[in-house]
């Protein structure tokens, strides 16, 4: 055999057997995959206020959720809340502003990012963030009316 042959060869069966028998060392850990999201669970006007509620849900118990939601309308922001739930797969934030004169389209979120104050979901010494990119993240809904 040739020497670029012969190396193309060692280079082929060396790919096999580390992906038949694995390099011998420990496997990469893989990121744990977020159980939570988070959605608007109601957004409604009532006696001139609008209110929402936001909730965090997970599909199991997880060790701190913190949950940061705001309701806007045009300049306007109610973010009052900041609200930390420990050992339980629900959390949930309410917010309201009052109405103004005529129609007004209002928007609920929850905060997203890498910076205080982001919702974020914590367990076992993993943190997800709100609409962050990738295993790092959890799905975090929005939602918009006009009223």
């Amino acid at each position: 055999m040739r020497a670029p042959a012969r190396l193309l060869a060692v280079a082929i069966a060396s790919l096999l057997a580390t992906s038949l028998f694995g390099t011998g060392g420990a496997a990469p850990a893989q990121a744990a995959a977020s159980p939570c999201h988070g959605y608007v669970y109601s957004f409604k006007k009532v006696s001139g206020v609008v209110r929402m509620n936001y909730w965090i849900y997970c599909s199991k118990k997880v060790d701190k959720i913190v949950l940061k939601a705001f309701l806007r309308e045009g300049d306007r922001w109610s973010q009052q809340n900041t609200v930390t739930c420990r050992n339980t797969n629900i959390c949930n934030n309410r917010e309201s502003l009052r109405d103004r004169k005529g129609t007004q389209s209002y928007f609920v979120r929850a905060y997203e990012g890498d910076w205080p104050p982001a919702t974020y979901v914590q367990d076992n010494g993993h943190t997800w963030r709100c609409n962050a990119g990738g295993d790092a993240g959890f799905r975090c809904g929005g939602a918009g009316k006009k009223f």
